[in-house]
């Protein structure tokens, strides 16, 4: 979405609200990017918009390599040039994870997010290209910082969808400690399409999860 789409965004949420009020709970809500060194733009962003908000998330998509930025998910090539440029698959975790540690503790002002978006999005293409051996120690070493920022998490079945995925974001295990530490789950289906509504919900553990589709 460009900036200048945001009013008309609002408006046209606004109005779907109203249409079926009396059949659906509607949260007016974002997915914001937690981006390295952009932190006062996105505060300012929020600053402005995040009155607007209901609900939102905080993602990582994107990583600085040693010459560019990449989009780690939007496809096995790109994620293939991202690892080379970063330096190797293991180290390209490293600074996902890394980022998203920084997006936990991030000071993005009052309307920063309050849930953490698909924190295993790294594995999109782990069939293609395999994690490190040491990735889960990865994501569950964010789990405490998650808790103590009294952050919730997205449990996200697009997963399931993703032909090299075959997985939710996190995948059970995670969720599961999660779950036991004391982190609330909120299932996500990350629908960019009305298809995509639901995806991976029946594969999942519903009894860990609260549904706000």
């Amino acid at each position: 979405m460009e900036m200048k789409e945001m009013e008309q965004y609002l408006k046209a949420i606004d109005e779907v609200k109203a249409a079926y009020r009396k059949d659906l709970t509607i949260l007016t809500g974002l997915e914001v990017d937690y981006i390295e060194g952009y932190e006062n733009e996105t505060r300012a962003f929020l600053n402005e918009y995040g009155p607007h908000l209901e609900d939102s998330i905080l993602s990582v998509h994107f990583l600085k390599g040693q010459r560019n930025w990449h989009c780690i998910d939007f496809s096995p090539d790109a994620f293939e040039r991202a690892f080379k440029d970063i330096g190797g698959i293991r180290e390209t975790y490293a600074k996902y994870y890394e980022q998203l540690r920084r997006s936990v503790h991030a000071d993005l002002g009052d309307h920063k997010p309050g849930r953490i978006g698909h924190m295993s999005l790294i594995r999109k293409f782990h069939q293609l290209h395999p994690s490190p051996s040491d990735w889960v120690h990865m994501a569950k070493s964010l789990l405490p910082v998650i808790k103590q920022e009294k952050m919730t998490l997205d449990y996200n079945g697009a997963g399931y969808k993703k032909e090299h995925c075959r997985e939710p974001y996190p995948p059970v295990s995670i969720a599961q400690e999660a779950y036991e530490l004391g982190i609330p789950l909120v299932y996500g289906s990350d629908a960019h399409t009305a298809s995509g509504l639901n995806a991976g919900r029946a594969a999942m553990k519903t009894g860990l999860i609260h549904n706000t589709d």
